[in-house]
């Protein structure tokens, strides 16, 4: 195993930090995670602690055209990566949920590459072995049904899916080829069309263009080294962004979430924002969007300037702890990241450590003793 989430790392984080740390009150258990063994080095790790990746190559950018069969839960990609080889490799492995099938790998001229695929994983043997630290690009076409949970990188959970509600591609979901999940830095382009009744979201700047037959083209076009392979489309309309504590917040809900809930919402992020961006200086974006998924997918997940909230982490009121943990890991994880997943634990301890300083800031000394209790 060696793509962690980061629900893995909370063991670690609390074994750390405990004396210092509280961690958000009533946390779930942690999924399930399946995923294959690396194709070459076997991990050797004592069990249940994360390995980091190998660091054969890395991927620095990813240009990715998607079309999407909504009736047909259908999801098409043609995309290109660059990988950059650390030392001279004759093949890479490369992570892909396994609802997806590869439908043709070629190199930069053109030629076809020969391909195994091993569980979740693609493994590519190049004709020649790639000289290092010279970048080379790849072209990966593959196509797939993604209707729900099966065969779903994180167990039992909606990681990605594509129905005539909209599509939700979150990075945990492996919908394009990974390797060095949550380490490896990238950029990206990702373009898709549109029916005009639907919206895109994802990291970075956004173009969209209106095409005949009530379409839109929309490219997203991210400059900055971060993770932005998460995307979600989606039929609802954003509530009036406010601008306040430094930041202009959208948020996609659903209707049936109540008007005075999700201006609670608005006013939450606001301060969270304002707070964390004092604490910690300069602030990685001025705009965030969040997104509700539904109950069954990934409770919440933060990529570049955007933030996805199942519907039951949304609940009845503003989850504050939560809220805190996923809008400062715009800055743990999305303005800063482990060069390890040994080290995944300094990110989401991070994050915890930001929920104590909220809470004693917004409720008082009290308030953050009795999150150290129920910890306990």
């Amino acid at each position: 195993m060696r793509n962690w989430p980061k629900y893995l790392c909370w063991l670690a984080a609390t074994a750390a930090l405990l004396t210092a740390i509280p961690l958000r009150a009533q946390i779930p258990p942690p999924p399930t995670i399946v995923r294959s063994a690396p194709a070459t080095q076997p991990t050797t790790a004592p069990a249940g602690l994360p390995v980091a990746a190998p660091a054969d190559f890395t991927v620095s950018h990813y240009d990715l055209n998607l079309q999407f069969n909504f009736p047909a839960h259908q999801l098409d990609v043609n995309g290109k990566l660059t990988l950059m080889p650390n030392v001279e490799i004759s093949s890479a492995a490369f992570h892909l949920n396994q609802n997806l099938q590869v439908q043709a790998i070629t190199d930069a001229a053109g030629a076809a590459l020969s391909q195994q695929r091993q569980q979740d994983q693609v493994i590519v043997t190049f004709a020649r072995p790639l000289t290092a630290k010279t970048p080379v690009e790849i072209g990966f076409r593959y196509a797939g049904p993604l209707a729900d949970a099966s065969l779903s990188p994180i167990a039992g959970i909606r990681t990605a899916y594509v129905g005539t509600d909209g599509a939700f591609l979150l990075y945990p979901g492996e919908w394009f080829p990974q390797s060095g999940y949550g380490t490896d830095r990238f950029t990206s382009t990702i373009t898709a069309s549109l029916p005009n009744t639907m919206t895109m979201l994802a990291s970075g700047t956004m173009s969209a263009t209106p095409q005949a037959g009530g379409m839109v083209s929309y490219q997203f076009q991210q400059a900055q080294p971060s993770f932005p392979g998460s995307v979600v489309v989606t039929p609802m309309k954003p509530l009036a962004p406010p601008s306040a504590g430094g930041v202009t917040a959208s948020f996609y809900f659903n209707p049936d979430v109540p008007a005075d809930l999700a201006t609670k919402y608005e006013a939450a992020v606001a301060d969270i924002y304002g707070f964390l961006a004092q604490t910690y200086g300069t602030p990685p974006t001025h705009t965030l969007q969040f997104v509700e998924l539904p109950a069954d997918a990934l409770p919440s997940f933060s990529s570049p300037d955007l933030i996805v909230l199942s519907r039951t982490s949304i609940g009845t009121a503003v989850n504050t702890n939560l809220l805190v943990d996923e809008i400062a890991q715009q800055w743990f994880g999305v303005m800063l990241s482990p060069a390890s997943l040994n080290d995944a634990w300094l990110q989401y301890g991070a994050a915890r450590f930001s929920e104590a300083l909220y809470i004693q800031h917004s409720q008082g000394d009290a308030a953050w003793q009795d999150l150290v209790q129920q910890l306990e």
